[in-house]
């Protein structure tokens, strides 16, 4: 299975803006998806891989990231 935002990310290299807005569409519908399913599956949103909070609606890098 390709990587959720390859179809879109090939398409702004090759400039194609029709493209990349359809791909972009694409990768919406499928995050709302699957949010429907966490929803209900009762399950959170998932811990933010690359980013943490750090007041209100403030958010910044992780850092310290393990591998």
């Amino acid at each position: 299975m390709r990587r959720l935002w390859a179809h879109l990310t090939e398409a702004i290299k090759r400039d194609d803006m029709h493209g990349a807005t359809a791909a972009k569409s694409a990768v919406e519908d499928k995050q709302r998806e699957k949010a429907k399913q966490r929803e209900a599956a009762g399950k959170g949103i998932p811990e933010p891989r690359f980013f943490r909070n750090v007041a209100g609606d403030r958010w910044m890098p992780k850092l310290d990231l393990e591998r």
